[in-house]
């Protein structure tokens, strides 16, 4: 038996060819699958090529010949350097694969009586012409309603196997199907083979399942998905390290799909300065100690403008531990840090607020817990801020509440009325303080729920200074009522706003009938010009005056008055 001649291989030996190629393929298949699992950030074009990875060339293609899909493997196999230009160039499998044409058209008759098919020897063309031999399985792919819609299938390169000597049989039977029939062990053993070849489809027809949903996922996606290998003799953060970046990673910086090259450098060399180090840092500690991969940094993106982006990752180790590939992902959070560096300056001028005024500021939450309360509040407390943040009154005064801090608490809260009010509180050394308390609804817009907001001002000093002033106007018009003197208040204008009681014993007049009329109005005609002129000296002046005139009684008589007046 020549091992050189497919024809007069037994089938033991096919078996064995067949076998090694449905191993294969099914290994590729689950290295797919699990690689896929493992994180959301592997792309439709990466699971494609974690089935690159094995010599197994795989296709579909349309009832015409046209190839719709095809693998890196099937791609190398005819001397392409990928599967899209394959894909691009081969519009007809029979005319530019084939040797002869014909021997197409033959294998699709196959399919009029059976699904699947294999394995079939042919003979081919690379793309340069170069001649070499294939063995392929493939079943065809119906449609609905049972017409036939394309075919799909693996392919093997046999050409080393088929070249050391020239095949003398008839090229007939090179074509045919591998089978023996005159064994009942045989074609058992032919079924399984086709059972097998029936599996490793169904894992491909799954993981092209999962690819066209993880691609409609990642097309819907917000996030930039990235995925890396180290070079074999090169540190994992080798700025020429491979990295597949996706479509809208390289969107998030504002570059098309040809501007990013797919090296390490070309994301950490748009890394901020500040962040280089951590980011990095974050890196080894995730692929030395296994620690969670997730940091916030800033990529100046192509406009030449640095945006803030959360980014997270996933290591993968083989089986003696080492870093094999990652894969991750990054998202715009600009706005979010933006929204926080606002939040944080409100705060600072609130804090700038709250602790530099003298005035008691606190907060409370709708179960009395205080949510905020400035340096003033606390020491009135006796706590720190630390201390009272997050605690009721009852927790921080056990022997007693503290009526400042808890009276008409319910008030304000439940029945939604605000308060403002008086105390006296008792300070160090036994000094009464006295406030001034304003209490009122405040409404936590997060969660929807009400509590209470105050502010209290001491105002011990100027309720001693009213009361001073009190007395001393106390003092004054008891002065003003008893003394012999007529005394007067009177505006600008020279209108009365105040007349000593003891006019209407001199003159006549009751003091509250002489309120808002001209005092002038009560001088004799002969001396009302050059008092007035005197008044209106000492106001321009802001001085005093003399004047000497007759002011006329009620009973209409006149009377002298020598007057003095001051502004």
């Amino acid at each position: 038996m020549d091992p050189n001649n497919p024809v007069s291989m037994s089938l033991s030996q096919q078996r064995e060819i067949l076998h090694k190629q449905i191993g294969d393929l099914r290994l590729s298949l689950r290295s797919s699958e699990t690689q896929a699992n493992f994180s959301e950030t592997i792309s439709d074009e990466k699971l494609r090529q974690l089935i690159d990875q094995r010599v197994v060339g795989i296709y579909r293609s349309t009832i015409d010949g046209e190839l719709v899909m095809a693998n890196m493997a099937l791609a190398r196999t005819f001397g392409y350097d990928s599967p899209e230009e394959m894909m691009e160039s081969v519009t007809n499998i029979g005319t530019q694969l084939y040797v002869e044409p014909e021997r197409r058209q033959a294998w699709c008759l196959f399919f009029q009586n059976q699904e699947m098919i294999g394995p079939v020897l042919w003979q081919g063309y690379r793309n340069n012409h170069e001649l070499l031999w294939l063995e392929e399985h493939a079943r065809v792919i119906r449609g609905a309603h049972g017409h036939i819609l394309g075919y799909e299938g693996v392919v093997l390169d046999v050409t080393e196997r088929y070249t050391q000597e020239p095949l003398s049989q008839n090229f007939d039977q090179k074509v045919k199907l591998v089978e023996e029939t005159d064994s009942t062990d045989s074609v058992k053993a032919n079924e399984q083979l086709r059972q097998d070849l029936a599996d490793a489809q169904q894992m491909i027809a799954t993981l092209r399942e999962q690819l066209d949903r993880f691609h409609v996922a990642a097309m819907g996606s917000q996030e930039g998905l990235w995925e890396a290998h180290p070079l074999p003799d090169q540190p994992w953060d080798s700025p020429e390290t491979p990295v597949w970046y996706s479509a809208q990673f390289k969107a998030l910086l504002g570059f098309e799909e040809p501007e990013f090259s797919p090296v390490l450098a070309s994301w950490s060399d748009r890394l901020h300065p500040e962040d280089r180090e951590p980011v990095f840092k974050a890196l080894r500690d995730h692929i030395e100690h296994r620690v969670p991969y997730e940091v916030e940094s800033r990529l100046k993106t192509k406009q030449g403008v640095y945006r803030w982006f959360k980014g997270k990752g996933q290591a993968i180790f083989d089986e003696r531990g080492t870093f094999i590939r990652g894969g991750g992902t990054i998202r715009d959070i600009t706005d979010q840090k933006e929204s926080e560096e606002a939040v944080k300056r409100k705060h600072a001028l609130l804090t700038t607020v709250v602790e530099g005024t003298t005035n008691i500021i606190f907060v409370k939450d709708h179960e009395g817990r205080y949510l905020l309360i400035n340096s003033t509040g606390a020491e009135i407390f006796g706590h720190t801020i630390e201390e009272i943040i997050g605690r009721t009154d009852v927790e921080i005064f056990p022997k007693g509440t503290h009526p400042l801090f808890t009276k008409y608490d319910e008030d304000v809260i439940h029945k939604k009325t605000p308060q403002s009010f008086e105390i006296d509180v008792e300070d160090v050394g036994a000094v009464s303080r006295t406030f001034l308390v304003t209490k009122e609804i405040f409404v936590q817009t997060d969660e929807g729920l009400e509590g209470l907001f105050c502010i209290a001002r001491d105002i011990t000093f100027s309720k001693a200074a009213e009361l001073t002033i009190r007395e001393r106007e106390k003092r004054y018009r008891a002065i003003m009522e008893n003394a012999y003197d007529l005394i007067a208040e009177v505006d600008e204008f020279a209108t009365f706003l105040y007349a000593s009681p003891n006019f209407e014993e001199v003159l006549g007049y009751a003091p509250s009938n002489l309120i808002g009329s001209n005092i002038f109005s009560f001088v004799h005609s002969e001396d009302r010009a050059g008092v007035v002129e005197e008044f209106t000296q000492g106001m321009q002046a802001a001085g005093s005056g003399r004047s000497i005139y007759r002011y006329r009684h009620q009973n209409g008589k006149y009377r002298w008055f020598e007057s003095t007046g001051r502004e």
